[in-house]
This record gives C-alpha cells, sequence and structure tokens, in this order.
C-alpha cells in the first residue's frame, strides 16, 4: 500500500463520461466505436468489448469497468506489458498459476514488466472473488476488488465518493 499511495495522484484513463460513451456504443453495437483505437489505450476493453460484439451479448458492466482500472493501475506500477490470456495461457509461471487456481479464479489479462518480475492479473470466476486484480511479487498475492462509485457493497450505508475520489 505504500508504494500505491507513495505515486502521483493518477486520474482514471477514461473519465466517467468517457466511460459511458464507450459503453453507449459498446451496448448499442455503435460502428463509430473506434476499436483499434481502444486497443492502444485499453486493450483489455477493446478485447473484452469484441468478444462482446462476436457473440452477441453486452459486455458485462463490471469487466468494463475492471478493464479500465485495471490499465490504468498497470499504467501507475509501469507495467507495460499487456498478455492476453487467452492467446498465451504459458505466460504466468506455472508457481503463480497454482496459486491464482487455488483462489478458484481464471486469468483473463495480465500487464507485466518485461522481465516478468512483476505481474499485475486481471481475472475472476465463479467460486471466487468475482472481479480481482491479482498482484504477484514473490509469490504473495494481492487482492484488489473494483467497484464504480455508489456500486453495491456489503453495507448499504457507505457513502457515495466521486471521481476525484472525495465524498459526494
Amino acid at each position: 500500500m505504500q508504494e500505491f499511495y507513495s505515486i502521483a495522484r493518477t486520474k482514471v484513463i477514461f473519465t466517467k463520461t468517457e466511460r459511458d460513451e464507450l459503453w453507449n456504443l459498446a451496448t448499442k453495437r455503435k460502428s463509430t466505436l473506434d476499436l483499434q483505437n481502444l486497443r492502444t489505450k485499453c486493450p483489455a476493453l477493446a478485447h473484452q468489448i469484441q468478444k462482446s460484439l462476436e457473440l452477441g451479448n453486452n459486455i458485462q458492466s463490471a469487466v468494463f469497468s475492471e478493464c479500465v482500472y485495471a490499465q490504468t493501475l498497470a499504467n501507475m506500477l509501469k507495467l507495460d506489458l499487456f498478455v492476453n490470456c487467452t492467446d498465451e495461457p504459458n505466460f504466468i509461471p506455472s508457481s503463480v498459476a497454482c496459486l491464482i487456481h487455488s483462489y478458484n479464479l481464471v486469468p483473463r489479462y495480465v500487464y507485466s514488466t518485461k522481465d516478468r518480475r512483476r505481474m499485475l492479473i486481471q481475472a475472476g470466476g465463479c467460486g471466487g472473488i468475482d472481479s480481482a486484480l491479482i498482484t504477484v511479487i514473490d509469490l504473495v498475492i494481492y487482492t484488489i476488488e473494483f467497484k464504480e462509485p455508489g456500486a453495491k457493497t456489503s453495507e448499504p450505508d457507505l457513502p457515495k465518493y466521486n471521481e476525484d475520489g472525495k465524498l459526494e
């Protein structure tokens, strides 16, 4: 946590307004959605939207948010290498993969340093945490749950936060 808070304040890669616009384009299957440009800025989100278009399903809102927040965190931690686990299933070292599977999670995407010593793994699963990001450093796993401001959590009376992280 100290490292996270020592990094200069960073804005999410898409503002709430931009995320809403992208969401509308993706769910209404608008041809004006520039997937190539999106692939450059947030490859996981581009892949999820492409997959939803191919399958005829809408992208899940939680996965949509996870992709945006994961890319922001990867940028903050200087994890410059992006890997789609479907395309490269053996990218994650076996010792790390075993730990992930022990949490009943299935890796979707990896954000990594080029030497693979540090990884942020976007994963989820039915029997595990519904949407987790896992940072693996020396086989220590830190799980991170992303929620949109005002999203339901375990406490119904929790306050809402603005885009800047301040209470409304």
